[in-house]
């Protein structure tokens, strides 16, 4: 072939070499003209230069934004505006509510404010929550809930694949449509390309109205696809809601060649769950084009406890990165500690500025990591960052007694952050996520004693250990930080 290639005439080959540089020029306007973040555009310039074609194709798939816009044109014309009048006028009366001077909620004023004005996101009080740390205690948690509901039932994951789990699921949506109840089941086309054709048949056969989220070609490719539905979100009646990291797979059982799946899930009774609906509405009308945002599908409750709640919804089809925004102020405000659970860390400029701030500020700040990784490249990009932060003084752990899937976010013993965004670009940026946030000491002191007791189960990384590590694997961890904007 490369002898082919040197037998090709010079005129040729300088014709080739002017239309490649040409077609790298206009791909690289293009890219530029998206007006992306500088790291995204320059490490996408650098692809399309190196691979014009390669690049060209690849650019196509995973980085151009037409699905951004059809999403930017669709939300436009969604009759959405009253939901948002409620939150924009709470924005306006927040400091005249009866929560305003719990400590909880008063001390964390500015992030309650920015989530309401930037993500609309309901500030609600009287909420019930409870905290699930694992697979079986959520699904049974779920299976209750739906096993008593009387109206209808919401589900929404991101992975729903074949197996025990799934037949449970099943298995008790057919037990409910005989008792007169609706299943609405919504599942992400590229998280859950694996689920059968013949699950799907039976769901359609019982009576589940199921939907893919956004179906693409070559869904095959992986599940690091732009523009995916990453939440996770079961509604019960109006009533009761759950969130968080796990997904609809019996590895969160019977764990897997990474060991047991450590993750948690929220579970909640009160007005937040209205926080869900929204989202999961919004979604299902984007998806079947059905508009089922009416008031109908809201509830006023009583009062089930006395846990302060906002849900994060944050999207491609945001105003703002609502879940950086979030962390980012979580981070920046905490006084006496923050405690950070993810799987994915690849924070970014922003979120890496303000976690190494509040460590030098003399903050303690922990994180806490997989002891392994289900992607060797994201796990490389995660250890580009490592040695900056401890040097700051964040301490590091390694979770050694499975793998650690938990997106958890505690400070000073009164804001938790339990939900489905990693503490990457992909979930700040292109993914649709949610998170619950809860304001109240006694769901953040619960969360921060598990936490600390994962890290009695981790390895704590040694700074001056770390830094001796190979060469080569200094140069990946490089490689994939300069990549880490297209991960």
């Amino acid at each position: 072939m490369i002898q082919s290639l040197l037998n090709i005439p010079e005129s040729y080959r300088i014709t080739i070499g002017i239309l490649t540089l040409l077609f790298s020029f206009i791909l690289g306007f293009v890219v530029i003209r998206e007006n992306g973040r500088p790291s995204k555009t320059i490490a996408w310039l650098l692809v399309v230069v190196l691979f014009p074609v390669l690049g060209f194709l690849l650019y196509l798939q995973f980085g151009l934004n037409y699905r951004k816009r059809k999403m930017y044109r669709f939300k436009k014309t969604v009759d959405i505006e009253r939901y948002h009048k409620i939150i924009d006028d709470e924005y306006f009366k927040f400091e005249g509510r009866e929560w305003f001077h719990i400590p909880e909620v008063k001390d964390n004023i500015r992030l309650a404010k920015l989530l309401l004005k930037g993500s609309k996101s309901l500030f609600t009080h009287h909420n019930l929550v409870t905290v699930l740390y694992d697979g079986p205690a959520t699904y049974d948690a779920i299976f209750a809930d739906i096993e008593a509901a009387e109206n209808f039932v919401h589900v929404q994951y991101y992975i729903f694949e074949d197996g025990e789990v799934a037949e449970r699921f099943l298995n008790l949506f057919e037990r409910k449509i005989k008792q007169g109840v609706k299943i609405r089941l919504l599942y992400d086309a590229v998280g859950s390309w694996s689920l059968s054709s013949n699950y799907k048949t039976r769901l359609s056969k019982i009576g589940v109205e199921h939907h893919e989220f956004m179906p693409v070609r070559f869904a095959a490719l992986g599940n690091r696809v732009n523009y995916r539905n990453h939440r996770k979100i079961v509604i019960v009646d109006r009533k009761i809601g759950f969130t968080g990291g796990i997904n609809v797979a019996d590895k969160y059982i019977t764990g897997n060649h990474l060991g047991k799946w450590r993750d948690t899930f929220i579970r909640l009774e009160g007005n937040s769950v209205n926080g869900l609906s929204f989202l999961f509405l919004s979604d299902w009308l984007f998806a079947t084009k059905e508009d089922l945002l009416e008031r109908r599908n809201f509830h006023v409750s009583d009062r089930k406890g006395g846990c302060s709640v906002q849900i994060v919804g944050s999207g491609p089809d945001s105003d703002y990165a609502g879940v950086m925004q979030q962390y980012g102020t979580m981070i920046n405000s905490a006084k006496k500690y923050v405690y950070i659970a993810n799987p994915y860390l690849i924070p970014g400029e922003v979120l890496l500025d303000a976690i190494l701030t509040t460590a030098m500020s003399g903050v303690e700040v922990r994180i806490l990591l997989p002891g392994n990784s289900d992607f060797q490249l994201v796990r490389w990009s995660a250890n580009s960052y490592l040695e900056e932060l401890l040097e700051a003084g964040v301490r590091i752990f390694r979770y050694s007694k499975g793998f650690l899937h938990a997106k958890v976010l505690v400070c000073d013993d009164q804001v938790t952050s339990i939900g489905t965004a990693n503490m990457d670009i992909r979930s700040f940026e292109l993914n649709f996520e949610v998170n619950a946030l809860v304001y109240d000491a006694k769901t953040a002191k619960e969360v921060r004693n598990r936490f600390l007791e994962d890290c009695v189960n981790s390895v704590e990384i040694d700074l001056a250990r770390f830094k001796q590590r190979p060469f080569s694997q200094k140069l990946m961890e490089s490689f994939s930080r300069l990549v880490s904007p297209l991960l």
